[in-house]
């Protein structure tokens, strides 16, 4: 069995903000990754974090990760926040390792955060309606989508979404969204010489 590892942390998709563009993962980035691995790689670790961003690139992902099993088994190491449609990559993992413990940057505990997509948009009422129309499929897709995945009903799943569930500490293996957690490496645990 060869083992390697593999980083996901950032935005994903070309996003755009209030200050430019922020260019994130993109499928070809993480298809570019996988490619450079060693012939023979049977067992992906991949270092996940990232704020979520663009559904449809993030929906590309998890499809190509899925493309990797069974020769592959993919293990997601959570190594800070999960938000948003990095989420959904995340349940590509058969093993999916939830971090426990404070994050340092916002003084809370890591988290795998959930929500309805989101949407921004500019024009006159037949133009939001449009957007309506098109954002919710995609809301309904991604509820059903957690339930499947985590044996919540979409009565329940449904709720949390539209709350904007922050799911920490020990929860992400009690909801099934993680398959278990582990404590945050201390820096006193390294050896620095």
């Amino acid at each position: 069995m060869s083992r390697q590892e593999i980083s996901l942390m950032g935005a994903i998709g070309t996003v755009k903000t209030g200050t430019g563009v922020v260019h994130g993962i993109t499928l070809s980035s993480v298809i570019a990754k996988v490619a450079a691995l060693p012939e023979g790689t049977t067992e992906l670790v991949i270092n996940i974090m990232g704020p979520g961003g663009v559904k449809e690139t993030g929906d590309y992902i998890y499809n190509f990760l899925m493309s990797l099993k069974p020769e592959m088994r993919i293990i997601m190491n959570q190594v800070g926040d999960i938000g948003s449609i990095m989420s959904k990559i995340w349940f590509a993992g058969d093993e999916r390792i939830a971090l426990k413990g404070i994050n340092p940057d916002t003084g809370k505990p890591y988290e795998i955060f959930i929500h309805n997509p989101w949407m921004r948009v500019e024009g006159d009422a037949a133009t939001m309606q449009a957007a309506i129309n098109a954002v919710k499929p995609q809301e309904e897709e991604l509820a059903k989508f957690y339930a499947d995945h985590t044996g919540i009903p979409l009565e329940g799943i449904s709720p949390m979404m539209a709350q904007q569930t922050g799911i920490d500490a020990e929860q992400p293996v009690a909801m099934k969204f993680a398959t278990t957690f582990r404590e945050p490496l201390s820096i006193a645990a390294f050896d620095m010489k």
